[in-house]
């Protein structure tokens, strides 16, 4: 199921006038296989993919008004695309399970090396759009950098660059890839929370379980706890007072008391940890995926392993 990018089209009109030619005419049945679709999203700028019965995925073409380098320079989804959209929406989406899909980052993106003026101009009013229908998960690319955020209750998800050229940024994070594991939605608010396991390439090794020191983003991340930062603190604290003199618990423990855990942002996991560093345990192995809690050492910010 791909959106275009601003590598997908040709602004500078290299080529030819039309710049989305080369995608248009790619092969047949591309970028979907129904004409139809195909006309809608070059067209339009969206279109709905059905993934299985109970699971729909809005596709926007964030490309839609590249015609020139200077209109090239960020994405776009004007407000009349914005209402046109909408209309559509109202109609079409009926699965329990919706996402949305783009190229663009719909919210501020800063990072190392990259600049911040590529964001879609009213972001705000197609975030707003679709979580109005239901797509409460927003996938997004463009940066190479993944983060995974909350804006007014929908989950934007910017994944990393599975083959890119990174450049200087490699140095910083790697190619990677996400495995999305989703739980059914709240059939009332549209809610859904879910799991990310996240790997990435490294030379001579090849694919390893990506880490927030060597890659920017955790091996395993989540969204949707039903549970804050504090509250898990002060179940995951609990355990280790009712059992003062163990030094480490196991991750079959630690989830069965604080299951929640593996529904944390990286942004709540920090708030979490940072309020368990102070009653003098961590999470030693949480870069590599695991929820093992550890004692840290007076004076220390080492955990005993």
């Amino acid at each position: 199921m791909p959106v275009l990018g601003n590598h997908d089209v040709d602004p500078r009109k290299s080529h030819n006038p039309d710049c989305a030619y080369f995608a248009r005419f790619l092969r047949p049945g591309f970028p979907f296989a129904s004409e139809g679709m195909c006309q809608q999203f070059f067209s339009e700028g969206f279109t709905i993919l059905s993934l299985r019965n109970d699971a729909q995925m809005v596709l926007i073409n964030t490309v839609v008004d590249h015609h020139d380098e200077q209109t090239a320079k960020r994405g776009d989804f004007n407000a009349r695309r914005v209402g046109s959209l909408e209309r559509f929406l109202a109609k079409n989406l009926k699965a329990p399970l919706r996402l949305a899909m783009m190229h663009h980052h719909p919210v501020l993106h800063t990072g190392p090396y990259l600049e911040s003026s590529d964001v879609i101009p009213n972001g705000d009013a197609l975030i707003a759009a679709l979580k109005k229908f239901g797509c409460n998960i927003i996938l997004h690319g463009h940066k190479h950098h993944p983060r995974l955020t909350l804006v007014n209750g929908a989950v934007i998800f910017a994944a990393g660059s599975f083959s890119a050229n990174m450049g200087q940024f490699g140095s910083a994070v790697g190619n990677m890839f996400h495995l999305l594991t989703l739980d059914a939605p709240n059939s009332t608010t549209m809610e859904v929370r879910g799991t990310i396991a996240s790997w990435t390439f490294q030379l001579m090794k090849g694919w390893t379980r990506a880490s927030r020191k060597f890659s920017g983003f955790p091996h395993r991340t989540g969204f949707g706890s039903k549970q804050s930062p504090e509250q898990l603190a002060t179940a995951v604290t609990s355990l280790a007072k009712g059992n003062s003199g163990t030094y480490e618990f196991p991750e079959n423990a630690v989830l069965a008391l604080a299951p929640e855990l593996q529904f944390l942002t990286p942004e709540q996991y920090e708030q979490f940890a940072g309020i368990l560093l102070r009653q003098g345990w961590k999470l030693p192995g949480y870069d590599e995926g695991s929820f093992v809690v550890g004692r840290v050492f007076p004076g220390t910010q080492d955990a005993v392993k």
